[in-house]
């Protein structure tokens, strides 16, 4: 057997695996908990709220969570569309990450939370501890 046909099986093999989502008989709170899910979607789709960024100053604004996790969370940010990447040609490439039109219509829904979560902190607090 060739290695050709080894990647080929490989590939099938991967392919027939790969767990699929259909989000058509998911209701519409199930679909933005998928979007939005994650410690820190949110507060990246409000970051980028204010105008495009360059990874490494995104990763200064959030310096809790480390490079791979912003990583894994702006991958799946643009494979929703909530967010693109421009790589800019300059001498040294760089990209930049903003919001598309689909993810600033999140902004009133993230605005909401904030505000559900600022008038609701007291009593969270007193019933729960977080753990970071």
């Amino acid at each position: 057997m060739m290695a050709r046909d080894i990647s080929l099986i490989l590939r099938n093999f991967a392919t027939m695996y790969k767990k699929k989502v259909l989000l058509e008989n998911e209701s519409g709170a199930r679909i933005t908990i998928l979007v939005l899910g994650g410690k820190w979607k949110p507060q990246i789709i409000r970051i980028l709220a204010d105008g495009s960024m360059r990874p490494s100053e995104l990763m200064r604004m959030l310096p809790e969570a480390g490079t791979r996790v912003i990583n894994q969370q702006l991958s799946g940010l643009m494979a929703y569309g909530i967010v693109e990447r421009h790589v800019i040609d300059t001498v040294r490439p760089c990209s930049k990450y903003c919001l598309t039109a689909l993810g600033r219509s999140l902004l009133p829904l993230l605005d909401e939370m904030e505000a559900w979560g600022n008038a609701f902190r007291e009593q969270f607090n007193a019933a729960t501890t977080y753990n970071v």
